[in-house]
């Protein structure tokens, strides 16, 4: 992936377009061309990054904490009857 800094232009690399519209097409039924899968890929890491910044609070040293809980400890207090 590649960043202008100036624009805060992002790419991703042709090997991960095509690894990516090989996932879309698995989960959609559809095929993407490159930009489709372009945009796609940048929005999903929009996502991402927007998901983790809500589980990350920042501390008064500029340490990272991580205030939420990790899916695999969600996903067991579930099986067990708990609740979040």
């Amino acid at each position: 992936m590649r960043c202008k800094t100036n624009q805060a232009i992002m790419r991703l690399s042709a090997k991960s377009i095509k690894a990516l519209q090989v996932l879309l097409e698995e989960h959609t039924g559809r095929e993407y061309s490159n930009e489709e899968a372009q945009q796609a890929g940048l929005a999903i890491m929009r996502f991402v990054v927007a998901k983790h910044q809500r589980h990350i609070k920042p501390t008064t040293n500029g340490n990272e904490v991580n205030k939420g809980e990790n899916s695999d400890d969600i996903e067991q207090k579930q099986t067990r009857g708990g609740s979040r």
